[in-house]
């Protein structure tokens, strides 16, 4: 039927393009039979060619990767509801085998694949509870937590496992070897110069103070009383001279990375700050606390390291491991709420 109207289109085309030519009275009127005549062969060819169908624009429907249902174009999960309750209907059964088992196999792992982001981390907040019940985290369990972070694409923000993991890592190294493991971080260390068979154990950001102490003013003494013992001689009792009064306060001298190495404490410092060397032969005392380490020098200065708690634990401990104070009673670690 396309075909016929174009045929009768291309007829009347030329009937009036002869009409033009023949009975032409001015050049308005060429020019108007001749746009006449364009038009009608412009819509014959279009009927030839035929109407080009659009492209649909709208996205593909969201469907369950299980059955097929159609999902809302809003659900963020790839499984219809029906689906995923199966799925996590299989959850206490594969926790408890996780926790028994300390391992996670293709079976377990592809249904902490489907799981979704929030069951993913309860599921890893309930292993974990589950291991610390001993107040330790062994080599296997690690894994375990590591590769449920792994496989269910867990943040470090969304388990803390830095916070957690790491300090247990350092424990069982030096548990089972009686040695710090190899730093591995993210850190730029390129520019580091270490001396002859010096290591680093650990790096994190700190800010650096020094402990000062100013005179307030002095103190006069004050004079007691006099008891004559002889003509002319006189024993003063409770008597004591004036004392300076002096305040101490921390100062910031500097920040950066603070890495402790086999040899130091080592502040590489940020643009515009003061370099920190520190040897630990001359380190005396140490103690964590909340928000930071505290080290005495063997000339009696004071120092404090202010960076994150659990990093703080974890420069405690490697200074333990390297002066060669570790026991059992430093996994109670993990657990130390610290001081203020």
């Amino acid at each position: 039927m396309r075909e016929l109207f174009a045929f009768i289109f291309f007829v009347v085309a030329i009937y009036v393009g002869s009409q033009v030519f023949r009975h032409q009275e001015s050049i308005w009127d060429y020019f108007i039979y001749l746009f006449v005549t364009g038009v009608i062969f412009w819509g014959a060819v279009g009927l030839l060619k035929g109407p080009q169908r659009r492209r649909s624009t709208s996205p593909k429907p969201k469907t369950c990767a299980l059955c097929g249902a159609r999902l809302s174009p809003l659900s963020s999960s790839k499984y219809c509801r029906r689906c995923y309750s199966r799925i996590k209907a299989q959850l206490p059964e594969l926790q408890q085998k996780i926790i028994q088992e300390k391992t996670i196999n293709d079976d377990a792992s592809q249904i902490i694949k489907k799981l979704s982001k929030k069951d993913a981390i309860k599921l890893f907040e309930d292993v974990y509870q589950e291991f610390m019940k001993d107040s330790e985290l062994d080599i296997d369990e690690l894994e375990v937590l590591q590769k449920i972070q792994e496989i269910a694409s867990l943040s470090e923000e969304e388990v803390k496992s830095l916070e957690r993991l790491l300090f247990y890592v350092l424990f069982s190294s030096a548990k089972k070897f009686n040695m710090l493991p190899p730093f591995n971080s993210t850190i730029d260390l390129k520019n580091v110069v270490l001396k002859e068979n010096e290591s680093i154990h650990y790096g994190a950001l700190a800010t650096f103070y020094e402990l000062r102490k100013s005179r307030k003013g002095y103190r006069g003494g004050m004079g007691g009383a006099s008891v004559e013992l002889s003509k002319g001689f006189a024993l003063q009792i409770g008597a004591h001279g004036g004392e300076i009064e002096e305040e101490y306060y921390l100062v910031e001298s500097s920040s950066g990375v603070l890495l402790i190495t086999n040899q130091r404490l080592l502040l590489l410092p940020r643009e515009g700050k003061r370099l920190v060397n520190l040897p630990l032969d001359k380190v005396v005392y140490y103690r964590c606390y909340r928000n930071g380490l505290e080290i005495f020098r063997d000339n009696e200065k004071a120092y404090f390291f202010k960076m994150k708690f659990y990093e703080a634990k974890i420069f405690y401990f490697c200074l333990r491991v390297l002066f060669g104070k570790f026991d059992e009673s430093l996994k109670e670690l993990g657990r130390m709420d610290g001081e203020e």
